[in-house]
C-alpha cells in the first residue's frame, strides 16, 4: 500500500485555521514525521529521508533526582525538547498589519524505533 493511504486523521495534524502564536517551543506539536514510509522502511533508509524531510528532532531534558533517602542521585528524562537540526526561516505573510505563517507541512524525527 502506499504510505499516502495509510494516513488517518490520528496520525497526521492538519491545522484548520491560522496557527500564529508559533515558536520554537509550540512548533513540534504541529509537525509530523515526514521520512517514515511505512512497515517496509529500513532503518538507513529512514536516516536518509528523515536528514532530508525533518526539520525538527525530539531531545529528552534531563532533571537531577535523589532516591534512597538523598544518598544517591540519578538523571532522569523529565520532559521533550523540540530542536532544530539546522537553521531556518518561517515564510509568514502580512495580513493587514499582523503577521502569520504561511501554511505549510514541517517534519520532526520521531526516529526509526518509535515506529517499530
Amino acid at each position: 500500500a502506499d504510505f499516502a493511504d495509510m494516513h488517518t486523521d490520528s496520525a497526521i495534524f492538519l491545522p484548520d485555521e491560522d496557527q500564529s502564536d508559533l515558536n520554537i517551543r509550540t512548533l513540534g506539536h504541529l509537525a509530523n514525521d515526514l521520512a517514515w514510509k511505512g512497515p517496509d522502511t529500513s532503518y538507513t533508509e529512514y536516516r536518509e529521508a528523515s536528514q532530508a524531510r525533518n526539520l525538527l528532532g525530539i531531545l529528552g531534558q534531563l532533571e537531577e533526582l535523589s532516591y534512597s533517602n538523598n544518598k544517591r542521585k540519578i538523571l532522569a528524562f523529565s520532559r521533550p525538547v523540540i530542536v532544530a537540526y539546522n537553521e531556518f526561516l518561517l515564510p509568514g505573510r502580512d495580513r493587514g498589519g499582523s503577521w502569520s505563517l504561511a501554511p505549510m507541512e514541517i517534519g520532526i524525527e520521531y526516529g526509526w524505533y518509535y515506529w517499530q
